[in-house]
C-alpha cells in the first residue's frame, strides 16, 4: 500500500562560537563567527507516558488511517485517512477529533504525515487510488490546522502518480515520494515543487498491481532513507549529490514489503505488510552502506499496519485494517499498538493493558515448545459468565456415557484467560481473542500453521468457546465453527471436548 513517518523537531538553537580575547588587560565582548552555520537541534522530547496500545472508533464512518505522528503540545497521535475522512487526533485515552476537515481534501485520501517542529509545521500527502491526477502536498500550521500551502504535483509529473509519504529537512526543504513512478519531489518553504530525484528503473513495472517508493525519511547527515515496497529493499540517497541512490545492505527476508518507516540517527524500523505483517528494527555503525537486525521482529496481526512513530522511547504502529473491506468489514474500530521487540518481554496489568499477542513471523511460529505463558500477571479476574478454560491440555483417552474416546495422536495446547480475553497457544502458534464479543475487530487475526493469514471471531456459548472463521465474501467459503466444550469424563475429570470440522475430527483433552 502507501505510507507514511515523522521527523520531530521543536525549535532552532543557534550554534555560537564564544571567542574570548584579552588586549591590554580589557576584557572583549564575545560575538558569534559568521563563518560558524546555524544548524537546528533537536531538543529534547517531553516525556509522556505512552500506553501499551491505544484503541479508538471512528464512529459512523471508517477512516483507513494510514500516517501516524504525534503531537506533544496536544499528547495525541495524528492521524491520517486513506478513506477521505481528513486529519485527526487521537488522544492517550482513544478519543477521536477533527485536526483537518475532509472538505479540504475534496474526499481525497490523505497518506503520509510529517511533522516539522522547528516551523510548526504539519505536512501531508494526498492521493487517490482511483485518480492518478490527484497528487498534492498539503502544508498547515501544527497549532491550529490553517492551511499555509496546497501544492499540486502532478503538474511535474504527467501520468501515474501516487504520492505516498513525506520527509523534511533541517532548512525545511520537503521530499515525496512517488510510489507510481521512480520520481523523489521537493517542495521548499515557500511552496515552490520540483522533481528531486527521477529514475524510471525504480518505477514498479505494474503501477496497478505494485508500489514502489514508500517510506521517506530524512537524516540529518544529509541524506534520505526510502523504502521500495515491490523490490523489498532499503534505499539512501544523498541530498547533495541526488544521483547517488544506493542500496542499504539489509539481511534477506527481513523486509517483505516495507511501508512507512522511522529513521532516528542509526536506528531504523521499518513497517512490512506484504503477506503476513510485522516490524523489524535496524542499527548501522556505517551511516546506512547496511545495517543489522535488532531483537526479534514484532508481529502485529493482520491488520495491515502502514506506519510507525517513536513517541520517547517507544515505537508505536499505526494499524490501517485496510485489509477488513475485503471480509465485507468496514473498520471503525482501530488500533495504536506499541512495538515489542523483544519476544521474551511480558506484561502486567489488566486486560485493558496487556498488549495483544500473535504468531511470531520471522522467523516464523515458536517451533514445538511454548512460549512462556502471557497472561500471568494480568490483574483482571475471568468475566463473570465465563468458563474457566485455563491450564495445559492434553489429548487422552476418556470415557463419556460409558462410551471410549480413543485418543489419536498426541496433540497439546495452552489456555489462557485474562477478564474477557482468552489465548490459544498450539503447535507453534498464538490464537488471541482481543474480547470474546463474536467481533472481527476483537477477534484472531493472526496466521495458521502454514503462516497463511486466519480471521475469526470469539463467542462463549455456555461452556463452550464457539470460532468463526471469516473469509472473503468473493471466495464464498463458509467455514463451520470450531468449538472448544468443557465436559467431565464418567469419573468427573474436567475434559476439554475440542471439535474441528475443518479437520473432521473431535479430540477430547485433559489437563496435564
Amino acid at each position: 500500500m502507501k505510507s507514511p513517518n515523522w521527523y520531530s523537531l521543536l525549535f532552532i538553537f543557534s550554534l555560537l562560537v564564544l571567542i574570548t580575547a584579552c588586549k591590554d588587560d580589557e576584557d572583549v565582548t564575545p560575538t558569534p563567527d559568521p563563518e560558524v552555520p546555524v544548524t537546528p537541534m533537536e531538543p529534547a522530547e517531553p516525556t509522556v507516558s505512552i500506553p501499551n496500545f491505544v484503541a479508538y472508533n471512528s464512529g459512523m464512518n471508517p477512516i483507513l488511517a494510514e500516517g501516524i505522528e504525534f503531537d506533544y503540545a496536544k499528547e495525541s497521535f495524528i492521524i491520517s485517512s486513506a478513506a477521505g475522512a481528513g486529519i485527526n487526533l487521537v488522544a492517550l485515552d482513544g478519543s477521536l477529533s477533527n485536526l483537518v476537515a475532509p472538505t479540504v481534501f475534496a474526499g481525497n485520501g490523505i497518506f503520509g504525515l510529517q511533522t516539522d517542529r522547528i516551523n510548526d509545521r504539519l505536512l501531508a500527502v494526498s492521493a487517490n487510488l482511483q485518480n492518478p491526477a490527484i497528487a498534492n502536498l498539503f502544508i498547515f500550521n501544527l497549532t491550529d490546522g490553517s492551511m499555509l500551502h496546497n501544492v499540486d504535483l502532478s503538474t511535474l509529473s504527467p501520468g501515474l502518480n501516487f504520492v505516498n509519504d513525506v520527509a523534511v529537512d533541517l532548512e525545511g526543504n520537503a521530499y515525496v515520494s512517488n510510489s507510481d513512478q521512480g520520481i523523489i519531489f521537493k517542495v521548499d518553504m515557500e511552496g515552490n515543487a520540483s522533481i528531486f530525484f527521477n529514475d524510471a528503473s525504480f518505477a514498479p513495472a505494474d503501477p496497478s498491481m505494485e508500489t514502489g517508493f514508500n517510506g521517506i525519511e530524512y537524516h540529518r547527515d544529509g541524506y534520505l532513507i526510502i523504502s521500495h515496497y515491490a523490490t523489498n529493499k532499503i534505499y539512501k540517497l544523498d541530498i547533495a549529490n541526488p544521483t547517488a541512490m544506493t542500496e542499504v545492505n539489509i539481511p534477506e527476508g527481513f523486509i517483505r514489503g516495507g511501508d512507512g518507516i522511522y529513521l532516528h540517527d542509526t536506528e531504523l524500523i521499518v513497517v512490512n505488510n506484504a503477506g503476513i505483517p510485522f516490524v523489524s528494527k535496524f542499527e548501522s555503525s556505517d551511516s546506512w552502506s547496511s545495517a543489522m537486525v535488532i531483537g526479534d521482529t514484532y508481529p502485529t496481526g493482520d491488520i495491515f499496519p502502514t506506519a510507525v512513530i517513536r513517541v520517547n522511547d517507544a515505537f508505536m504502529v499505526n494499524n490501517s485494517y485496510f485489509n477488513y473491506p475485503a471480509y465485507n468489514n468496514l473498520p471503525t474500530n482501530y488500533l495504536i499498538s506499541k512495538a515489542n521487540f523483544d519476544s521474551s518481554k511480558r506484561y502486567a496489568g489488566s486486560a485493558t493493558e496487556i498488549p495483544r499477542v500473535n504468531t511470531p513471523i520471522v522467523p516464523f511460529g515458536y517451533g514445538d515448545s511454548y512460549p512462556a505463558p502471557f497472561y500471568t500477571d494480568c490483574t483482571s479476574p475471568i468475566a463473570e459468565g465465563i468458563p474457566d478454560l485455563q491450564g495445559e491440555w492434553k489429548e487422552q483417552t476418556v470415557t463419556i456415557d460409558g462410551t471410549e474416546f480413543q485418543a489419536s495422536g498426541e496433540y497439546s495446547e495452552r489456555i489462557e484467560q485474562c477478564g474477557n480475553r482468552i489465548l490459544v497457544a498450539s503447535t507453534g502458534l498464538l490464537h488471541e481473542f482481543f474480547m470474546t464479543d463474536n467481533t472481527m475487530f476483537n477477534g484472531a487475526n493472526d496466521v495458521n500453521s502454514m503462516g497463511q493469514p486466519v480471521h475469526a471471531t470469539g463467542r462463549f456459548e455456555g461452556n463452550s468457546l464457539v470460532l468463526t472463521g471469516v473469509f472473503p465474501p468473493q471466495a464464498e467459503i463458509m467455514l463451520p465453527d470450531v468449538t472448544r466444550e468443557l465436559i467431565q469424563d464418567d469419573s468427573g475429570v474436567e475434559v476439554l471436548k475440542f471439535f474441528n470440522p475443518l479437520l473432521g475430527a473431535t479430540k477430547y483433552l485433559v489437563k496435564a
